[in-house]
């Protein structure tokens, strides 16, 4: 039986979600045994003078900025109905693993569950809330929480984008796509930017959700959108980034490969743009830096890993690391990089900049690390 071409890469792209899924279990060492504990990514979030990391066993760690020492008792997410994550193998038993980086709105600390749950805890007081977003489902959480002030946006595995108020957690509005939301949405000038599994990435408006345009690829997307000068980009699981206008989701411009590197697997973390370059990291263990007016390859640097964990950026210096654990800078005036620090544990989870450090969270031996941007240097770890 001779099969149409558009139902081959719909076939493809759904072997390869399973694939990366189960490439991404075993990188984390999961075998379904006694000593397997459950992995989550959650970047940290950072406050004024403390950073919040979401550990793998459940549980909200508050740290010092400065020399990484607990500065309030532990918050365990979820006492209730514990949830197993992804990787997990089923564990169950202790707090709810969550993926997505915590939103922080003054007093107030919102944290996605793989539960499902939404919860809220005073950061003074440890006075908690929460709500179930889709009580019929039952759906998880992946992606995490982007605000505008006490408005939470949430993605949902059930194909939906939630719209809660952080005070009440009462639901504004929801919007549904036609398959699972696992990145974070991205807010920018009134319009929220979805991106789905079901290939299309989506433009609301962020007070009642409303769509505007969609627009669709060949793959799901697990990478948040960025948008800079109305152009929205967007890496997909079809391994293409599209550059689209913002206005209306027209094609502006997309990039499929060149002659001196082409994408091999997917587009899993969330790109970077800084100055004029577009920073994307392929599974392949390519970072493809691209033009952002043309979609033209400016460089491209291929590591012995994938490339899974979202970069960050101080000037014209991107911060990136391979899943093998190795942290590299980039210097886009004059393409050179720099290996500041092998860490040799698995690092999934986005890095997180403040200042001189970088905030590197990893999940084979979980702990936070404080790292000198400048050189490398760990100023402080905290270990899970």
């Amino acid at each position: 039986m001779n099969l149409p071409m558009k139902k081959i890469r719909k076939i493809q792209i759904a072997a390869a979600s399973l694939l990366l899924v189960v490439v991404l279990m075993i990188g984390a060492g999961c075998s379904c045994n006694a000593q397997v504990t459950q992995a989550g990514w959650a970047p940290v979030a950072v406050g004024e003078d403390s950073v919040y990391l979401a550990t793998a066993e459940g549980t909200l760690v508050t740290l010092s900025k400065i020399n990484g020492n607990k500065t309030a008792e532990d918050i365990k997410v979820n006492t209730g109905n514990t949830a197993a994550g992804i990787l997990s193998c089923g564990m169950a038993g202790r707090g709810t693993v969550v993926y997505g980086t915590p939103y922080i709105n003054g007093d107030l600390i919102s944290v996605a569950g793989y539960d499902g749950m939404v919860y809220t805890y005073s950061i003074t007081t440890h006075l908690s809330n929460s709500v179930q977003l889709d009580e019929d489902k039952g759906m998880s959480i992946i992606g995490g929480i982007v605000g505008d002030g006490d408005i939470l946006y949430i993605p949902c595995s059930d194909g939906c984008v939630y719209a809660l108020n952080s005070l009440s957690l009462t639901r504004e509005w929801s919007f549904e796509t036609g398959d699972k939301v696992w990145a974070t949405p991205v807010l920018d000038n009134g319009t929220l930017y979805v991106a789905s599994f079901d290939s299309k990435v989506y433009a609301l408006d962020a007070s009642d959700g409303t769509m505007k345009w969609s627009y669709a690829t060949n793959g799901p997307i697990m990478a948040s959108p960025v948008v800079k000068d109305g152009v929205v980009y967007v890496c997909s699981f079809d391994r293409t980034i599209h550059a689209l206008n913002a206005s209306d989701g027209s094609l502006k411009w997309n990039f499929t490969g060149s002659s001196e590197a082409v994408p091999r697997k997917w587009f899993w973390a969330t790109p970077i743009i800084v100055s004029d370059y577009l920073c994307a990291p392929n599974m392949d263990g390519t970072m493809f830096v691209l033009k952002v007016e043309t979609g033209e390859l400016a460089y491209s640097f291929e590591y012995d890993a994938q490339l899974s964990s979202s970069p960050v950026a101080v000037g014209d210096i991107v911060y990136y690391a391979t899943e093998a654990g190795v942290l590299w800078s980039l210097d886009l005036t004059t393409g050179a990089t720099v290996q500041l620090h092998d860490f040799e544990q698995t690092i999934d989870s986005g890095l997180v900049v403040d200042g001189d450090v970088i905030f590197v969270h990893t999940q084979t031996k979980e702990a936070l690390y404080a790292v000198n941007r400048a050189n490398g240097l760990v100023s402080w770890y905290y270990e899970v």
